[in-house]
């Protein structure tokens, strides 16, 4: 540490990584201590003097420090030295996607599926709210990654999924573009939009995600070929051999998420990474493959030891791991007009060479090309054996897959949480341990009979998510000591769903349900033949085992059996809670709580899916699986705070939860584990605001009018054509499109207005070819 080269402010430690763009460095502030290291990324001389690539250097500072989620790089400050720009962000104390696959193959321990799948899913998670940032005034910022690729997915030795790099993102609106016609970005992880040089958004990062996935759960290259040309045609037309073909134990339901992200057209593709990130999640606990952080750090320390004591000899045998929030320099943010006329710093040379920056994953000493071939291929179709003659020139043999598959065998359990224990162990670990006699089941939680009756009698009864059997007036078995939630249902009424606190135990309970009836001011859609009465949802039910369809289960909902099996659908009242009990010979019951939305036309169903238990496994765990909105929402099951939407619950026992999220109501709700699996659609209301309204015109006469209140994840609701008078709505920002199309032309334009509360807002709009002009504005009280 002696020889430690000096950087304005900062000592910098050893080089990390060096791009088109910049040089990547260790580095500590002076006065900070181990723990406080950063990443110093040192723009390089020559782009110093073009002004367009200082301030896209300067515009990517900017954004990047509002970027603040647990799997994205933070940025901490801009500034600098002798002429030579910089960032200072967070260090990231692991390796890189690409050096983790090589490594992994070169050791004899690929990447496990699981673990990619885990890493791919976080990384997901994170760039999620990278598209979701917004400036100042709340406007969205709408940002494109454009470089998702294996060097630009990090994972940490501590098991933390990072996304770095956003040095090429396009902001709409806020940031000036990329050079027109310029492609920047790893071509074999460009969308097909992308390398067409067309516009791109969100959908374009998750299809550069998939191809990631793809590779490193097939171990072949998807598009690479001889020479950039021929790349840039595969990527082009999109073309992608199907995961299974590749890969003979390739997991079907993998595979067809996998695939949809690969669409060429981005309609067909997830619409955010949010909804990738839950299908991968999903595929996960649907197979019981979900690693612990724990398991995916073991597997980096195992791979990576050489690595780790060389940055524990550079850092000390007890570095504690980078911070969150390290020591800093004040340091002012450089300004993209005050280009640099003076010669940047002389650069610095540790000793020994850094990584390049190449994209090609290498295994083995050998190119990480398309075109392995493993084992037992399943036989291809005549799509895919075209597809393979095309590319056979541009591939290389890889070897066996064989130990792929051993090392997903042999990581096959995932880690669960115990609550009340404290402890982690997988399900398969609990099994053995029982049927070793070193594990008790838990003891059934004490009860309380509690008199339940309603007005008018005859209800079924739900506690704590399992309905019971009879109706009220009832005995009921309240919980002793913990919250419970009780449900009634009865045909013709309005469901009632309540928690009530612990002392409620033993005191009789009187629950008064209203009959069903069509809300003030609803309207039967005209596409529904017979017109209900009130709102309807026509819901479909589908059950699945190990994540793979299953058939003719029976179901029943309120108590009362449906006609057929599953797949089935039926008709239930919208916006009232159903009770949803599924059953199957060899299974265990799982059940359901979901309030369906109201199907307006045809097509518009409610699904709900049940996964169900084999009844001849040992049942020590219950599958909690939560739909929520929003999905960042806070999760606390007992007293562990958590989020995610499948959790795993010991059995049998009893589970308060809470689900919270800024700006909404929380939503409570208590189960007691017992079902094989239990399902629960949370959508929580948000804080009651205050009303105002909203008069609107905007010319040619037919266009369309919408309105979305930004950061609702409902979407735009259509409010009128041309005109709309005293439409009401409440405070905050809201987005307005407007849309008109005739023989000749489409135009569209969007603007973003702030409603006041108890504030009437009037406004006149002339669309044309550039989009919305405002003709006229007027806001007063409402009633004036």
């Amino acid at each position: 540490m002696d020889n430690v080269e000096k950087f304005g402010d900062w000592s910098l430690l050893l080089k990390l990584a060096e791009g088109g763009m910049a040089v990547t460095w260790l580095a500590r502030a002076a006065g900070a201590e181990p723990g406080d290291e950063v990443a110093v990324k040192r723009i390089h001389p020559d782009l110093v003097r073009d002004p367009e690539l200082r301030a896209l250097f300067v515009e990517e500072a900017r954004m990047a420090r509002r970027v603040d989620h647990p799997n994205l790089v933070r940025t901490f400050v801009a500034g600098q030295v002798q002429g030579e720009d910089y960032l200072a962000m967070e260090y990231v104390w692991g390796e890189d996607l690409r050096r983790i696959a090589e490594r992994g193959v070169a050791v004899g321990k690929p990447l496990p599926l699981r673990i990619a799948v885990r890493l791919i899913a976080d990384a997901a998670r994170g760039l999620h709210t990278f598209h979701e940032l917004e400036d100042e005034g709340g406007l969205p910022l709408e940002p494109v990654h454009r470089d998702v690729s294996p060097p630009n997915l990090m994972l940490t030795f501590d098991g933390h999924t990072k996304v770095i790099d956003f040095g090429i993102a396009k902001v709409e609106s806020r940031l000036r573009t990329v050079r027109q016609g310029q492609l920047k970005g790893k071509f074999s992880y460009m969308s097909p939009e992308q390398v067409q040089g067309l516009e791109v958004d969100r959908r374009s990062d998750i299809f550069a995600l998939a191809v990631v996935l793809w590779e490193v759960t097939t171990m072949r290259r998807l598009f690479k070929a001889e020479s950039d040309v021929l790349t840039i045609k595969l990527v082009s037309e999109a073309r992608v051999m199907a995961p299974h073909v590749a890969r003979h134990d390739y997991p079907p339901r993998l595979g067809e998420i996998v695939m949809k992200a690969l669409a060429r057209d981005p309609r067909q593709r997830h619409p955010t990474a949010a909804a990738f990130a839950d299908e991968l999640e999903g595929f996960l606990e649907e197979t019981r493959i979900e690693p612990s952080r724990a398991q995916v750090a073991q597997y980096m320390q195992e791979i990576f030891p050489d690595r780790i004591e060389q940055l524990e000899s550079l850092l000390g045998a007890n570095y504690p791991g980078p911070s969150r929030t390290p020591h800093l320099p004040e340091i002012p943010d450089p300004s993209p007009e005050e280009a640099p006329t003076t010669a940047p710093a002389e650069s610095l040379q540790p000793s020994g060479e850094g990584p390049t920056d190449s994209e090609e994953l290498q295994l083995s000493g050998r190119r990480f090309e398309p075109g392995a071939e493993s084992d037992a291929p399943a036989p291809p179709d005549e799509d895919d054996l075209d597809l393979m003659r095309q590319q056979r020139q541009s591939r290389l043999i890889l070897g066996s897959f064989a130990m792929v598959a051993l090392l997903v065998i042999a990581w096959i359990a995932y880690t669960i949480a115990t609550h009340g224990a404290g402890t982690r162990v997988s399900d398969i670990e609990a099994v053995e341990l029982f049927e070793a006699g070193e594990l008790d089941r838990p003891d059934p939680p004490p009860v309380q009979m509690t008199p339940v009756s309603s007005e008018p009698e005859g209800a079924r009864v739900i506690l704590n998510g399992t309905m019971l059997v009879g109706r009220t007036p009832l005995e009921v078995p309240f919980v002793e000591g913990q919250p419970n939630d009780v449900g009634l249902v009865l045909d013709g009424h309005r469901g009632s769903r309540q928690v009530l606190p612990a002392e409620a135990a033993g005191t009789p309970l009187t629950v008064s349900l209203e009959p069903l009836q069509a809300p003030d001011g609803w309207s039967p859609p005209e596409a529904m033949d017979p017109a209900p009465d009130f709102p309807t949802s026509i819901l479909r039910i589908r059950t699945t085992h190990g994540g793979q369809p299953l058939r003719e289960a029976s179901v029943s909902i309120n108590g009362t059996p449906l006609e057929g099996t599953t797949p089935v659908t039926t008709s239930v009242p919208a916006g009232v809670p159903q009770h949803v009990t599924v059953r199957m010979q060899g299974f265990r019951d799982s059940t359901a709580w979901i309030t369906p939305r109201e199907s307006r036309r045809e097509g518009q169903d409610d699904e709900l899916l049940i996964e169900l238990t084999s009844a001849d496994q040992v049942h020590l765990f219950t599958s909690l699986r939560l739909q929520l909105n929003p999905q960042q929402a806070r999760v606390t099951i007992g007293d562990e705070v958590t989020r995610g939407r499948n959790h795993q619950l010991r059995a049998p026992g009893h589970y308060p939860v809470l689900i919270e999220a800024d700006g909404y109501l929380p939503w409570h709700g208590a189960f007691s584990t017992g079902p094989g699996t239990i399902f629960e659609r949370v959508i929580l209301d948000e804080i009651p605001r205050e009303p105002a309204l909203l008069s609107l015109r905007v010319d040619p006469d037919g266009t369309r009018l919408f309105a979305a209140r930004v950061g609702d994840p409902v979407g735009a609701s259509p409010i009128g054509t041309h005109i709309v008078r005293n439409h009401e709505l409440s405070a905050g920002r809201w987005q307005l499109t407007f849309v008109h199309r005739d023989d000749e032309v489409s135009r569209r334009g969007r603007v973003y207005v702030e409603l006041e509360g108890n504030t009437h807002l009037d406004l006149h709009y002339r669309l044309d070819d550039e989009g919305a002009e405002l003709v006229r504005e007027d806001s007063r009280p409402i009633g004036r």
